[in-house]
């Protein structure tokens, strides 16, 4: 059956998160919705990992299977006519039949960030941290992650991820405008794993951890080891990377080559 990839950015802080649950909206939901409503057949739509409850994405990729022939424009039209405003369709492609939008991604990269004076319009979207260690400080911890293969010390507890095993490529601190920002890489991420790692971050530098004892404590394989979670609406997936040439625009296609036989 022809498959199709979905472009699309969304506020996380009406949703439950991207996938679907019992008794709460999330993003999926609603996309699986209006398809339904727009095609008239129950259509699975598969996302390209799952994002927590109030976490937003500037950029997020899922894929459906669909026998007829859309008018991808008009379908993506027709979809954010009906969706709510958080959510956003930015592009409808046809791609390979064994394209997967989980699966062929090869990287994520998420942004942290956090305001340290009162911003009426960031709230929804940053953490109101008043004192803030020396940036250097935390980009010693920073440093650290990627040395880990495994982050169950900084997984929710309860995700039941199947596998530990991450590899961070980018781990940074930034000053973005006076506010500041957390940048992250990695091929994977588990449930709870980027609050985690910033909350331990901070706690380190605000107890004068060495950069060894945040070592042994990543090393630990413990929760309760680390440190508390930050607030989920500071959170935002910016940028997914798959195995193939990415054009711009996302037009000729996110995946060039993969109709011409190569």
């Amino acid at each position: 059956m022809p498959r199709f990839f979905i472009k699309l950015q969304y506020d996380g802080s009406p949703f439950h998160g991207w996938q679907s649950q019992i008794n709460a909206v999330a993003v999926q939901d609603l996309i699986e919705d209006s398809l339904l409503t727009l095609i008239g057949k129950k259509t699975s739509v598969v996302g390209c990992g799952r994002t927590d409850t109030g976490v937003h994405a500037t950029e997020y990729f899922a894929h459906f299977d669909y026998s007829g022939k859309p008018d991808n424009n008009e379908l993506a039209h027709r979809l954010n006519a009906i969706l709510p405003t958080e959510i956003a369709i930015s592009k409808i492609i046809a791609v390979k039949d064994e394209c997967h939008a989980r699966y062929d991604a090869i990287s994520r990269s998420y942004i942290y960030k956090i305001c340290q004076d009162k911003q009426p319009f960031l709230n929804n979207y940053s953490w109101l941290k008043n004192r803030m260690p020396d940036l250097l400080t935390l980009q010693s911890f920073a440093d650290i992650l990627p040395e880990f293969d495994n982050f169950k010390a900084f997984a929710k507890k309860g995700g039941n991820p199947g596998s530990y095993i991450c590899k961070v490529s980018k781990a940074e601190w930034i000053k973005n405008d006076g506010n500041w920002e957390f940048h992250i890489t990695a091929n994977r991420f588990l449930r709870g794993m980027v609050r985690s790692i910033i909350g331990t971050m901070l706690e380190a530098a605000q107890s004068n951890w060495t950069p060894e004892y945040f070592r042994e404590i990543g090393l630990s394989k413990d929760r309760s080891e680390t440190g508390a979670s930050v607030p989920a609406k500071g959170l935002h997936l910016v940028k997914i990377v798959y195995p193939y040439i990415i054009q711009d625009e996302f037009a000729g296609s996110i995946f060039t080559n993969l109709n011409d036989g190569k």
